[in-house]
């Protein structure tokens, strides 16, 4: 279930991860993530890695990955999501960034210009 679809969604895609860092044993992983970029069924999802210390509470960056989702109703098909709601400077650059990385995907994958509006 994710919050911003509102029920349910299936992932279409992880972007490269390259761990910058090992995650050592006895290391809590701590994840934090945002919706950078939703278009009409799908969505972009910055995930951030870190780890943490048990013992000191020290944290370490050791990646990152932009995930892709697809909202899908009670049949498995795509459905429709709400458009993001830009505030900040800080989303608005998000949002920018993450609207090349779609484009890119889209033209690997084929789908050139978006002609599917996933």
């Amino acid at each position: 279930m994710d919050r911003h679809a509102s029920g349910a969604v299936l992932t279409a895609s992880i972007d490269r991860l390259d761990f910058l860092s090992p995650v050592r044993l006895g290391e809590i992983v701590v994840l934090q993530a945002m919706v950078n970029y939703a278009a009409k069924t799908s969505m972009e999802v910055g995930c951030r890695v870190e780890t943490e210390d048990m013992a000191t509470g020290t944290r370490r960056y050791v990646t990152k990955a932009y995930l892709t989702f697809v909202a899908v109703d009670g049949q498995g098909k795509p459905r429709s999501i709400p458009r993001l709601e830009l505030q900040s400077d800080d989303d608005h650059r998000r949002h920018a960034d993450a609207e090349l990385r779609r484009a890119e995907r889209l033209r690997a994958a084929g789908r050139v210009g978006g002609t599917k509006s996933s």
